[in-house]
């Protein structure tokens, strides 16, 4: 309990925190990646006078160091590790099993100590005050990522006991089913992304939480109305579409943008979007919907039950994007992945680290029986569907000799690269950065940057492991080195070059790069779409001018 017979302003005032409590005063904009983007955002409001109501931020620090000294790593990445995503139930449990390890978890005396002095301070220092208690992610208000809905706040909090269970409560809210699902869907790191707590006292005059609309013209503020605040906890709304689309469909582009999707009953939707077609075309939702191991359905006689599911998940995608191109990714389940599936772990062998394994274009030449089922798919999808708008990109190839190997198979089973047929490579790898020119030259019509996967071999860092997933950054000086050889080698050889990872929808500067180095497209997700087609206009007009 905070002793007001104790306190001294002036010396709390300048009391170093260590970066675990940060007053909305001394935040700058840059310093996202410790309050987190609602915690910048405030702190950029009170530094230019905006009538803030005072409070600090719990930092992603204190969030990271919690996870550290309870040693919940570990047992999160285990828990995730053994979700089946395409079963709710799994899922569910996952995360219900997550979040109480997290609110049970205990917090630093020091931590405590910290949270409790700033919260008697917002009461001058007598008083509880009502605060709300909000999340603040290090990714939340960067462009074209949307997390909304997905992360918990709270009104109305009152009381240290209270304060602290709902701080905890956010930072348990990161593992919601749905946050799960969407990082996984896109591929985000669960322990690069961190959050942070934002402690404001939304009720002086009115005695009770209000919900507010305002206005700013010529840098003053204006209240339009208030009223009662009538829930105090955030609901989990379900994917708005509509942010992917343009408020102005006549933005034309050079830069082709294109849409990053995997499950089949949203193609419909997405194709409503302004995107020039699919860059990234995931297998692996499908395959987990199918939710039988390949092999165990080859052993069994249901080859083509397996092909016909296939099929009919791809075709749902090329006839909603009609003559748009559909950039298809052959199956890149590593093994622990396969192994969620009925019988996987019958065929599965057991790998120490799963993503240098047993995965991509080596996977396809060791054993084919899995990846002709892919092609034979593909074929009837073209040939007896009359989907000309599909083509293939190959995953995870490590060598120049793997990629002949893998056209070979492609080409066996009687489909042949053309004008209507395209293939294209991931670069993921340093090796397809060094010997691109060489990759080119087997016969390529163009590639896409994995920029995940690239820049964590390129610095050899595991975003997934908590204790170094703060140094993973792809825009890091040999990552950008790497990207714009890419594209201008490319450019060269006069085949297309794409992006498919996430950085180029969350940084802006580097989206800016990409069109300055000639990129021909990128691939964002669907709430990016809009927003990025945006940018890139407002770069080409830049380098026309």
């Amino acid at each position: 309990m905070f002793d007001p017979n104790q306190f001294d302003k002036s010396k709390f005032l300048t009391t170093p925190f260590h970066n675990y409590i940060i007053w909305f005063k001394d935040i700058k904009k840059e310093d996202t990646n410790l309050v987190g983007g609602k915690g910048a955002n405030l702190g950029e409001m009170v530094n230019s006078s905006f009538p803030i109501p005072n409070g600090f931020v719990v930092t992603l620090k204190a969030y990271f160091d919690f996870i550290k000294e309870n040693n919940l790593a570990n047992k999160i990445k285990h828990l995730i590790n053994l979700i089946d995503l395409n079963n709710q139930k799994s899922l569910d449990n996952a995360s219900r099993v997550i979040k109480k390890e997290i609110i049970e978890g205990k917090l630093s005396q020091t931590l405590v100590k910290k949270i409790l002095s700033a919260y008697g301070y917002l009461g001058h220092p007598i008083n509880e005050p009502f605060v709300a208690v909000m999340s603040s992610s290090n990714f939340e208000d960067l462009k074209n990522v949307s997390f909304a809905g997905q992360q918990e706040s709270f009104l109305n909090v009152r009381g240290d006991a209270n304060l602290i269970l709902k701080i905890k409560e956010v930072w348990a809210s990161l593992f919601n089913q749905r946050a799960i699902f969407y990082r996984h869907e896109n591929n985000l790191s669960h322990f690069r992304l961190g959050i942070a707590v934002v402690v404001q006292k939304l009720e002086k005059h009115y005695r009770f939480p209000q919900d507010v609309e305002w206005a700013i013209e010529k840098n003053k503020t204006y209240l339009l109305q208030t009223r009662p605040v009538t829930t105090v906890k955030s609901e989990i709304r379900p994917f708005d579409f509509a942010q992917g689309r343009n408020p102005k469909s006549e933005i034309n582009t050079a830069t082709k943008v294109y849409v990053n999707l995997s499950d089949p009953s949203l193609a419909g939707k997405a194709s409503l979007l302004d995107a020039d077609g699919v860059g990234l075309l995931r297998a692996e939702f499908m395959m987990a919907q199918i939710g039988i191991h390949p092999k165990k359905m080859i052993r069994t006689g249901k080859s083509n039950t397996f092909i016909s599911m296939l099929s009919d998940g791809l075709e749902k995608f090329c006839r909603a994007f009609g003559e748009r191109i559909v950039v298809y990714r052959t199956s890149d389940l590593k093994t622990n992945e396969y192994q969620n599936l009925v019988a996987g772990r019958q065929f599965e062998p057991v790998e120490s680290n799963p993503m240098l394994g047993y995965r991509g274009a080596l996977r396809y030449i060791s054993d084919p029986e899995v990846f002709d089922l892919e092609l034979a798919a593909i074929k009837r999808l073209r040939n007896l569907r009359g989907c000309k708008n599909l083509c293939i990109m190959i995953p995870f190839v490590r060598t120049i000799k793997e990629l002949i190997s893998v056209k070979k198979l492609i080409s066996n089973s009687g489909l042949y690269r053309s004008e209507s047929f395209k293939i294209w490579m991931m670069v993921e790898i340093p090796s397809n950065v060094i010997l691109l020119e060489k990759f080119i030259n087997v016969g390529l019509d163009g590639v896409s940057i994995g920029s995940n996967d690239l820049t964590q071999l390129i610095l050899a860092i595991d975003r997934d492991n908590s204790e170094i997933a703060s140094e993973f950054d792809e825009q890091n000086e040999s990552v950008l080195w790497a990207i714009e050889k890419v594209i201008k080698t490319c450019n060269k050889y006069k085949i297309t070059s794409s992006i498919c990872g996430h950085a180029a929808s969350m940084y802006p500067t580097l989206l800016e790069k990409l069109v300055k180095w000639g990129i021909t497209s990128v691939s964002v997700s669907p709430d990016a779409v809009g927003t990025t087609r945006k940018l890139i206009s407002e770069y080409e007009k830049k380098i026309i001018s």
